[in-house]
Parts: C-alpha cells; structure tokens; sequence
C-alpha cells in the first residue's frame, strides 16, 4: 500500500511525446519530457529534453525544486539509466546521482526490479498529461510552433493551469518541504584533453563529432549539456553543436575537413 504524506516524497520519470506528433516549424519534433511529481499532492513540472541522460535529469529535476521552492524528503525512480546503474549486479546508484540528492538532503529512492507500480503516481500522471496536453492541442487548433520556445510557454501554461487545482494539498506539502541550498549544481559534464584525431574527428560518449582541420593533434575540452556540446581549445570556444543521442552516431560538418581533401589530387573530383 502507497500512504502519501506531505513533503515526504517526489518521484521522476521521462516520458516520449512522440504520439502527440508536435512539430517546431513544421518539422517534426522527436523529444522526450522529464516529469517530476509531489506524490502527495501531484504537484508537477516537466521539461522537454532528448534522452534519459544524467544532464536531463539533473537540469529536469533541480529546475522543478526551485520552482516548487523546497524539497520533498525522498526522492523515487524507477531504473531511470541516468540515475541507476543497471550494468552492476545490486544496481548501485550513479555516484553523480548520488551526490546530487546529498547536496539537495534528500533520501534516495528506486523501485524494485519490474515493480513499475511502485512508482505509480509519475506513471500514471504520464498518461493524464498527454491527455490534457492533446485537448490543449485541438482547442489551440494546430500542433505547430514557431520555435521550441513557444512550445515550452506552451507547456508551462497547461502545467500551471494543472497545479492550481491542487491547492489544497500543495499547500500542506509547502508547510514541510525541506529548504533549498544556496545555489544550483552544474549539471553538464566536462571532459577534458580529448584528442582530435587525423580524420579531423573527436569522440564524445561514444558518438563521433568533426572539427576544424587546424585543431587535428591537439587536444580540446568538452562541455556536455543535455541538448547540446561545446568544443573549447583553451579558453575559446570553438563550436557549439547539437548532442547526437544514442550510441555510435556521427556528426560531421564537410567544411571541417574540405580542406585537407582539396589536398589530396581527385579526392573531390566529380564529387
């Protein structure tokens, strides 16, 4: 049995939204929300990202508490990948994951293996969501928007249209919540000294980014946020791209290696 009790416990989730067919600009628009919700009170707040990535969650999550203005005392996933190690036998927590709830006091929490109810009130708000998000979608009359910035306003709106009818209980949880640290944590993740090899190319999380020939030998920092990376050589900041998602991906821009095949006669001829 699953007795909820103010301020107790927040729970997390990601969720796919490809079924609502939304489109930015009329192009399709592949992404996720991460979900976050007051067990108690189902106070809740999403926001939109790519993948299930430990920067997903972390940006996901810490914006939720600095909007709800305090902390629950324990936190629940299921075996979210950016917050469980699922590879190690007892699935420890990620030590990232880890220090994150140490910063925030908060208790961490997972469900137990192909227990998906036990994580059932973010679970279940996944399918009233999208049925609120769908009807908001037919009265607004289309699902495109001008820019992903709008769509997000959008959001924001129906979220908070959402919570004020759980007022009542919203109010019981602020009265316990646990107080916010001074500050935020940085989410992304730095990697530093990354070697740009002769076919102009980096490796990133697996994944394969190109960069300006001039850079092939020398070795560049990256920051890696949830949407996108940042290449720096030094204190300059190179490019900044979108982050491929998954495993294996490439991402190269020909103008980064056009030079040295203009080098090499017949390289490009009739290209």
């Amino acid at each position: 049995p699953q007795v909820h009790t103010p301020g107790d416990l927040g729970a997390s989730d990601f969720t796919h939204m490809s079924s609502l067919r939304i489109t930015i600009g009329r192009q399709p628009f592949d992404h996720l929300l991460y979900h976050f919700t007051l067990t108690y009170s189902n106070w809740e707040s999403v926001s939109v990202c790519f993948s299930e990535s430990f920067e997903a969650f972390s940006r996901g999550l810490q914006d939720a508490l600095w909007k709800l203005g305090g902390v629950p005392r324990k936190h629940r996933s299921d075996s979210l990948s950016a917050a469980v190690n699922n590879l190690s036998e007892d699935r420890e927590f990620h030590a990232r994951y880890r220090d994150l709830m140490e910063y925030y006091r908060v208790d961490p929490q997972r469900i137990n293996a192909r227990k998906a109810h036990e994580n059932g009130d973010v679970e279940s708000s996944h399918g009233h969501l999208k049925r609120d998000i769908e009807q908001a979608l037919l009265l607004r009359g289309s699902r495109d928007f001008a820019t992903r910035e709008e769509y997000e306003s959008f959001l924001e709106e129906l979220m908070n249209k959402r919570n004020a009818s759980r007022s009542p209980r919203f109010d019981q949880e602020l009265e316990v919540l646990g107080e916010l640290p001074p500050t935020k944590v940085d989410y992304r993740t730095q990697v530093r000294a990354i070697k740009v090899h002769g076919s102009s190319t980096i490796q990133v999380k697996r994944n394969t980014y190109s960069v300006p020939s001039r850079l092939i030998g020398h070795r560049v920092d990256v920051m890696i946020d949830a949407d996108f990376i940042e290449v720096w050589y030094g204190d300059v900041l190179i490019q900044r791209m979108p982050r491929l998602i998954g495993a294996g991906k490439h991402a190269v821009n020909y103008r980064h290696v056009i030079d040295s095949l203009a080098r090499k006669p017949g390289a490009v001829l009739n290209y």
